[in-house]
């Protein structure tokens, strides 16, 4: 019998548990966790363009729940095919800039069950190799793990190390894929995704771009991580993306030609063995994507919070890293741990989630529109005194 308690104290041993703190909004960014009274100014939300709660999101989702319920009911494959959903995937390809586009339940769901079906797709766990960024999302990795598939990781960021890799190839299977994210959740950078589609061609692999965190927030109109570096959406493979970043509401999807996208509707998974997404998220995710067409200014109005960020912390003399992007890192003094600098921000009013890695030398920070520049002057104050500490 499994015994979770001897489960426990071997994983306390490991790392120290990673508390759930209670999280109440407030205005804003401003949060109050873990029963403070006053209230700390969070940089922790992926609601980059502050669409969560949008006067008319929220309206379409209430008017959509009414209408139709609060739950799908069954899978889309049996009876939980909605009109909310077709007209989501239409809107979302549209969008894109693709043929079609394929909503799930979660953008984790999206990853894992795109990637299984395409192990399958290429004839099973040793029929294909698979090459993945050193930072790509977890999602991608549990995927192939679970399926036995030995993903071959190359270095962040770079296409030379995945083009060594790739000319390794030998005797390999005849299927290739190339997994990237388009914005990377751990630092903030943007994919070299012009280079990784030239790769991609040159060796007849089929290049999967996540880009959860890039679309909405960078690229013409949000258009995401290929329109930021110029790539036409049909010069990749597949698009990953999720609506519960900078869209605001809840569910995943995956985008691409129409054959792709046809044979994923049948084969995935996670899209046939799971209830699917209500419709009235469907409905409130299509009003949040029409808020963002309509309202371009939310996109510059994120430029331009990311582009205060980036001078105030070069005035203070912070190493924030690359990224220009809605995501920042902050390096750690020596001899101190990102989740110790975390507990110390809190007493200042500023909350940042301590890293999975309770070794790791930096803190993630994400901005949204709703930060106002005294926020992220107070966040820098913060910083600069208690890493020096």
């Amino acid at each position: 019998m499994i015994q979770f308690r001897e489960l426990n104290e071997e994983s306390r041993r490991q790392r120290p548990p990673r508390a759930h703190l209670v999280v109440e909004r407030g205005s804003g960014p401003l949060v109050r966790v873990a029963g403070r009274a006053a209230p700390c100014v969070s940089f922790c939300s992926n609601d980059y363009l502050g669409l969560a709660r949008h006067a008319d999101v929220v309206a379409a989702l209430q008017q959509a729940a009414a209408a139709f319920g609060v739950g799908a009911g069954s899978s889309r494959l049996l009876a939980g095919h909605h009109g909310e959903h077709r007209a989501l995937e239409e809107e979302l390809a549209d969008f894109l800039g693709v043929e079609a586009a394929l909503s799930f339940t979660s953008g984790f769901a999206g990853t894992t069950g795109v990637l299984d079906a395409l192990v399958d797709a290429a004839g099973g766990p040793g029929a294909a190799r698979f090459f993945v960024d050193q930072l790509g999302h977890a999602s991608a990795r549990y995927a192939l793990d679970r399926r036995g598939v030995a993903a071959v990781s190359y270095r962040h960021g770079d296409p030379r190390d995945l083009e060594t890799h790739l000319a390794r190839g030998g005797d390999s299977p005849q299927h290739q894929v190339i997994v990237t994210d388009g914005v990377f959740s751990a630092d903030g950078l943007i994919a070299p995704v012009a280079q990784l589609a030239a790769l991609a061609r040159a060796h007849s692999a089929l290049l999967v771009v996540d880009d959860a965190h890039g679309i909405g927030t960078v690229g013409a109109g949000g258009r995401g991580a290929l329109a930021a570096s110029g790539v036409a959406p049909g010069a990749i493979g597949l698009l990953l993306g999720t609506c519960s970043k900078a869209l605001g509401t809840c569910g995943g999807f995956v985008a691409g030609s129409r054959d792709a996208i046809d044979y994923l509707r049948q084969t995935t998974r996670s899209h046939a063995y799971s209830t699917a997404l209500p419709a009235c998220l469907a409905r409130a995710t299509r009003k949040s994507l029409a808020v963002l067409r309509a309202e371009p200014w939310r996109h510059a109005a994120l430029v331009r919070i990311c582009e205060h960020f980036s001078r105030a912390a070069r005035q203070a003399g912070l190493s924030t890293g690359a990224s220009e992007t809605a995501i920042r890192t902050v390096q750690v003094a020596a001899g101190d741990s990102a989740a110790d600098l975390a507990t110390r921000l809190l007493d200042d009013g500023i909350f940042l989630c301590a890293p999975l890695d309770p070794a790791a030398a930096a803190l993630r920070i994400t901005l949204t529109i709703e930060h106002e520049p005294a926020h992220v002057d107070r966040l820098i104050d913060a910083l600069t005194r208690r890493a020096a500490r």
